[in-house]
């Protein structure tokens, strides 16, 4: 109905339909594609329930530009609003405005799942939605302004509220400005605040502000939100997690200042400024206590995962797309004053890492480590056709005993170890760099232990049963002692050769030349020796002259400790009776047990 002269208009609207995607469809043809109509209703056409119904009381006055809608009531896809707005003068920019807004659900579920959001479905039982505006048209208030939804994860006996609550919030359209004050979100543990100011909102926006958000069960949150954490060494990971900034930004860029962020035991501070998202051109410097990575890490048994070192992550780095590393423009600094990673422990490490136009260059990379150091750099060069990249590393002075425990649980080998490798690579696929590996690597072990077998024992017990030709007990257990351990391994083309491989061991050395890993193919083609010295033994009323010969140890096909095998032809060759040699084979076995046992056996041709 309708009523007054033609500059005034009062009545009523009451509508209802059984589909209202349709209806929405049907308006899409007259607003055109960038209106979003369409998508929207091919969205709520898999809702189960598309009735609708709206009911309208409305009065102005186009003289005087005032309007009033004393009631606005409409139901839909599982969604009730309702609200109110009266306006004065709304031809002019003072012209004012006063209403209220309010949206519930009692059940969007299905409303959820049809917009695509299945996870949040699952747990986001009923939303409330109030907003309040007042204030002139170019200066607008928004108050109150309140989102709550009901929220039952797995693991919940029942719903939880969450909600989302400004204080206030500001338009100036006159002067393009936007100030929320007294942001807060509250719920499942949470109890967030901030504050945001927005300039040039008509524009090209910019904001700052701050947020606070004290310590809380991440974990827990994510749970209740349906959102599957993958598995994670430590299950108890992320069970704390809080943070503080001040920030700003742009629709380009995004600065976050005075940075402080508390993960489980870690504490994180710093500065992290992302120039342009496009790039991105990212700066940060940036200062951790103290972290173990491992707990954020897929579950893997001691020892098998392969080490996370620099190296590895830039080989990775390596093989992303080459307009990806051209476009990337990084500039930071990363401090760690104690670092566990691939189970290894190290202190006071550092990285500084630059990146522009291809050229990216980690240098220094540093680390104290099991009473030694690690200092490294490494440099990616995208600037041509495939990537190019050049390794230093050099690790001094390390305790091989507690890094090998720590990475594997084994105590079998200790000594100092020393390391350095020039290595250059091309490519962005594993296999090719593989196959353009080149440069040396060095290594060197001092005051070696291998517990488990006394070699030097073990070979002298075995020549006394051989010249004795009487079986006895070889003795269990025991180490290997040995002064030093020495060599390089030569890349040319992804061939490593080593030609001054020397261990000198307690009684007994070893050299050895040949390939020690053709990355071709993974494998290897390398000659050993055992050169044994020269001693005398006794055993009851005899004695022996012992030692004074060499086994040859060859190495060939699929790396790994399979392919070596010893020939001890020169320390059978006397030996005469067969019943001898099956008894000193039972022996060997005896000592060593088990498949290793049937082994070496096997080797020594018993």
């Amino acid at each position: 109905s309708s009523g007054g002269d033609e500059a005034a208009l009062n009545g009523s609207v009451t509508a209802s339909g059984p589909d209202l995607p349709s209806l929405l469809a049907i308006a899409a043809t007259f607003q055109g594609p960038e209106s979003g109509l369409h998508e929207m209703s091919k969205s709520l056409a898999r809702a189960p329930n598309k009735a609708f119904s709206l009911d309208s009381k409305f009065s102005t006055d186009g003289g005087s530009g005032k309007i009033d809608l004393p009631q606005l009531s409409a139901t839909g896809l599982g969604l009730t609003i309702d609200g109110r707005m009266k306006g004065q003068n709304l031809d002019d920019d003072d012209g004012t405005l006063d209403g209220q807004l309010s949206v519930k659900g009692g059940n969007v579920a299905p409303l959820l799942t049809a917009l695509g959001q299945k996870d949040l479905a699952q747990s986001v039982r009923a939303i409330d939605v109030e907003a309040g505006i007042k204030g002139t048209m170019s200066d607008m208030t928004f108050s109150p302004l309140k989102l709550e939804a009901s929220v039952k994860g797995t693991g919940q006996a029942k719903p939880v509220p969450v909600t989302l609550t400004a204080g206030s919030a500001r338009a100036n359209l006159a002067k393009e400005t936007l100030n929320v004050k007294d942001l807060t979100l509250k719920g499942l543990g949470m109890n967030i605040s901030g504050a945001v100011e927005a300039t040039k909102i008509k524009s090209d926006a910019e904001f700052a502000g701050n947020l606070n958000v004290p310590n809380f069960n991440l974990r827990r949150v994510l749970t209740s939100l349906n959102i599957k954490l993958p598995p994670m060494q430590n299950p108890q990971a992320l069970s704390s997690f809080g943070l503080k900034t001040a920030f700003s930004g742009s629709k380009k860029r995004l600065a976050l200042k005075d940075l402080n962020v508390k993960l489980d035991v870690s504490t994180l501070k710093g500065d992290i400024t992302i120039n342009d998202f496009a790039g991105p051109d990212v700066a940060f410097g940036i200062g951790i206590d103290r972290i173990n990575a491992d707990n954020y890490m897929a579950p893997v048994a001691k020892g098998n995962a392969p080490p996370v070192t620099p190296e590895s992550a830039a080989a990775g780095a390596a093989q992303l797309p080459v307009e990806t590393l051209r476009k990337l423009k990084l500039k930071g600094d990363l401090l760690i004053g104690s670092l566990k990673i691939s189970g290894a422990k190290m202190q006071n490490a550092k990285l500084s890492i630059t990146a522009n136009g291809g050229a990216i260059v980690a240098k220094p990379i540093a680390a104290s480590l099991y009473n030694g150091k690690y200092d490294g750099v490494v440099v990616i060069n995208a600037k041509g056709k495939t990537p190019a990249v050049g390794i230093n590393t050099e690790l001094s002075g390390v305790s091989i005993e507690p890094l090998l425990f720590d990475m594997t649980g084994d105590r079998s080998l200790s000594g100092t170890a020393n390391l350095s490798a020039q290595l250059k690579l091309n490519g962005n696929k594993t296999p090719t760099m593989k196959r353009t590996l080149n440069g040396p690597l060095k290594f060197s072990v001092s005051n070696g232990i291998y517990r488990g077998i006394d070699v030097a024992r073990m070979l002298q017990q075995i020549e006394i049963m051989i010249e004795s030709k009487r079986p006895a007990a070889i003795g269990k257990g025991g180490e290997t002692r040995f002064q030093s351990l020495s060599g390089t391994i030569n890349f040319v083309n992804g061939v490593g050769s080593n030609k001054d491989l020397l261990l000198d061991g307690s009684g007994f050395k070893i050299t050895g030349a040949g390939i020690v890993a053709n990355l071709h193919d993974d494998t290897m083609k390398y000659d050993a020796e055992v050169a044994v010295d020269k001693g005398a033994a006794k055993r009851g009323e005899s004695d022996y002259n012992l030692g004074g010969y060499t086994v040859p140890i060859r190495c060939r096909g699929k790396l790994g400790a399979d392919a070596c095998k010893p020939d001890a032809g020169n320390i059978i060759a006397e030996i005469g009776k067969k019943a001898v040699q099956k008894e000193v084979g039972k022996q060997i076995e005896k000592a060593i047990g088990g498949d290793a046992g049937k082994a070496l056996k096997n080797l020594l041709k018993f």
